[in-house]
């Protein structure tokens, strides 16, 4: 890709021979294709060719829950880190060793491309969420590195309001009865996001990722249960309207006994929008008394809009609690003719029908705070307004 390395050399970054060489192995293996499993319904090429975010940018504000804010404009860092107490942020650096841990050429374009980004050490619950916000118009390359260590607890909202290009890699550790709640708000723009988690022994990793603007969204989580008791509840958001084309993709590995995960993906398409949800759990033979639970919800509501699931359960203990399913439908009609015999015109009663499926998603924001901003947020996209 030309267009890679012009832009590598025009962003003048340091250590730029090691970054070369790191772009020639993500070129020698090139963008992923309908022919790998993970990206079958996700054309990268077509659709990173397509038309750019040409809608006005969002800037949606959480200053509601008071966050410690750390802002990314054009994949640079502005101003200085925020500080608090059993929390240390720090500038994420290159290191061209990493590439040698890469297995996507997506992850190498990143590293060869990385402009900043975040490490985070938690040593104790944090009161105040931390938000990482994207803004600009340039593509921008981030990557972060979360750990939150044993007994430590955060909230981590990530607000991804670019309209530019963006590849995101982030690297989660929780650590024995940690916590981490991520909430990641994708606005605008196009952005390809890889989540790595691993979740230790009575740790908890909790996200839900809000896919509500922009052209292209593809957020991929790759967590690993690693200890007895450990938990991630994934949750997507994905409203799709005009061409829009977004894309939950995620794999859990129970590894231990007794360990749990929850999987929802709940997603509203119309015009010519396209979702995608793949899941996939693995039950490792000695992952006794796992319990594993996915499920995938969409509403049609154009012929022309498109939902694409693929719920996978793949198991190798004998005494496990797992199940899956997935149902795309119209509005229901019914419930429709209920609203509009109570006076409602048919938008009316379409959007409520709408909102109030979307807004059970929002149910794993256990902060109320939180979970009203998002709120507000989804039902100014549903109104096609601004929050």
């Amino acid at each position: 890709m030309l267009e890679a390395r012009a832009h590598l050399d025009a962003l003048a970054l340091p250590d730029a021979a090691a970054r070369h060489a790191l772009l020639d192995a993500a070129e020698a293996r090139g963008l992923p294709t309908r022919g790998d499993e993970a990206w079958h319904y996700t054309n990268l090429r077509r659709l990173l060719a397509g038309h750019p975010d040409d809608a006005a940018a969002r800037d949606v504000s959480f200053a509601a829950v008071e966050p410690l804010r750390v802002e990314f404009s054009d994949g640079v860092l502005v101003g200085d880190l925020p500080s608090h107490e059993g929390l240390t942020l720090t500038a994420q650096t290159f290191d061209a060793a990493e590439s040698d841990e890469e297995s996507s050429a997506m992850a190498l374009y990143n590293l060869a491309l990385l402009g900043g980004g975040c490490v985070v050490e938690v040593e104790q619950p944090i009161s105040r969420p931390l938000e990482i916000a994207l803004t600009g118009d340039a593509p921008a390359h981030l990557r972060h590195r979360i750990h939150v260590k044993k007994g430590g607890a955060l909230t981590l909202i990530e607000n991804c309001g670019a309209r530019g290009y963006g590849n995101l890699v982030a690297d989660i550790r929780v650590d024995e009865g940690g916590a981490l709640n991520l909430v990641r708000l994708h606005d605008a723009g196009a952005m390809v996001a890889l989540s790595r988690v691993e979740v230790a022994a009575g740790a908890r990793f909790e996200s839900i990722t809000l896919m509500t603007g922009g052209t292209l969204a593809r957020h991929e989580t790759e967590a690993k249960l690693t200890g007895t008791d450990a938990t991630a509840n994934l949750t997507g958001v994905l409203l799709g309207q005009g061409a829009r084309h977004a894309d939950m993709t995620c794999r859990i590995d129970h590894l231990h006994p007794d360990t749990q995960s929850r999987t929802a993906c709940f997603a509203a398409l119309d015009d010519r929008a396209r979702g995608v949800f793949q899941g996939k759990v693995v039950v490792h033979q000695d992952a006794q008394r796992s319990d594993a639970q996915q499920q995938s919800r969409a509403l049609l509501l154009s012929s022309g809009a498109e939902m694409d699931a693929k719920p996978e359960l793949e198991i190798y203990a004998d005494d496990v609690a797992c199940a899956h399913g997935a149902t795309t439908s119209a509005p229901d009609s019914e419930a429709l003719f209920f609203l509009r015999s109570r006076g409602l015109d048919e938008a009316t009663a379409r959007h409520l029908l709408v909102s109030g499926f979307l807004t059970q998603a929002l149910d794993a924001v256990a902060d109320a705070p939180l979970r009203a901003v998002l709120h507000d947020v989804m039902t100014a996209r549903l109104e096609g307004g601004t929050a």
